[in-house]
C-alpha cells in the first residue's frame, strides 16, 4: 500500500509514530496542495480490526469500511465513520455480478451480523445478565454499545422468533437484560 511511496523521509508503514508523524503529514500537505483526496485501501484482520499500524485508524479524516456477514456471505454491511458526518450503518445483500442492494437489516426478517452474533453467543451460554457494554466485549459485536441497544430494542420480535427471549431490568447504576434461548422449534408459536 504506502510502504513504496518515496515520501523523502525514513519510514516503517507497520509503526505508529512513523505512519502518524512522518506518512500522514505529507499526505494531507499534497492534498492541500493539489485539492486532492487520497483513498487508503486496506485489509482487515479475521477480527475486523486494522492490520499493520492503527495509526491509519487515527489519522484519516473518515472510513469506510465492508463487513461481510460470517453466518451469510451473502450479505454485507457498509459503515462509515467520518469526523465531519454522522456514523452509518447501512446493510447490503449482494446480487448478481457483484452488485448490491441495500436492505433493511430487519426487512424480511433477515438479520444483521451483529443479531446473528448475539444470538449464537446467547446459545452456547442458554441464559445470561448482561448490559449493551459487556454483551459487545463478550460476543465481540462490532459496534458501540450505544447502537447495540437501539438494535436490541428495535429487534425483540425477531429476536423471539429466533429464539432468544428478552427480559429487562433497571437498576440505578445500570440498564440490564435477562436473555434466554428456547430452541425455536420448541416454542408454542411452531
Amino acid at each position: 500500500m504506502l510502504k513504496d511511496i518515496d515520501f523523502g523521509v525514513q519510514y516503517d508503514i507497520n509503526n505508529y509514530q512513523d505512519v502518524a508523524q512522518q506518512v500522514f503529514p505529507k499526505l494531507r500537505t499534497y492534498c492541500d496542495k493539489y485539492n486532492v483526496t487520497f483513498l487508503v485501501t486496506h485489509h482487515l484482520n479475521k477480527t475486523g480490526k486494522t492490520l499493520g499500524s492503527v495509526a491509519l485508524d487515527a489519522t484519516v479524516d473518515g472510513r469506510i469500511t465492508l463487513i461481510e456477514n460470517k453466518s451469510n456471505k451473502r450479505y454485507v454491511k457498509l459503515q462509515t465513520i467520518n469526523r465531519d458526518f454522522p456514523e452509518l450503518d447501512i446493510q447490503l445483500k449482494k446480487l448478481d455480478n457483484l452488485i448490491f442492494q441495500k436492505i433493511n437489516s430487519i426487512e424480511d426478517d433477515e438479520l444483521s451480523y451483529e443479531m446473528t452474533s448475539f444470538i449464537k453467543y446467547v446459545a452456547s451460554q442458554k441464559g445470561i445478565d448482561f448490559t449493551c457494554t459487556d454483551i459487545v466485549l463478550k460476543a465481540n459485536i462490532p459496534m458501540s454499545p450505544k447502537r447495540f441497544g437501539r438494535l436490541l430494542n428495535s429487534s425483540l420480535e425477531l429476536l423471539e422468533s429466533e429464539g432468544v427471549h428478552i427480559t429487562k431490568c433497571r437498576t440505578a447504576d445500570n440498564r440490564l437484560y435477562h436473555a434466554t434461548f428456547i430452541e425455536p422449534s420448541q416454542n408454542k408459536d411452531d
